[in-house]
């Protein structure tokens, strides 16, 4: 069902709950961060203007 699912910046709040294991999974280490709503996501295609986050220092 994930691949029928609108970007996260577009999810209803009832969704959340029903769509949890793709939700975890979309937002485990994430990578990307929306500029429109600062949702972060693990791949860009789950955010509607993502940008990609900076790489975290060796170590953290």
């Amino acid at each position: 069902m994930a691949d029928k699912l609108k970007e996260l910046c577009k999810w209803k709040t009832d969704v959340y709950a029903k769509e949890f294991a793709t939700l975890a999974e979309a937002v485990a280490k994430p990578r990307f961060v929306c500029l429109k709503c600062g949702r972060a996501a693990r791949r860009k295609k789950w955010l509607c203007k993502p940008e990609k986050l900076p790489a975290a220092p060796a170590g953290k």
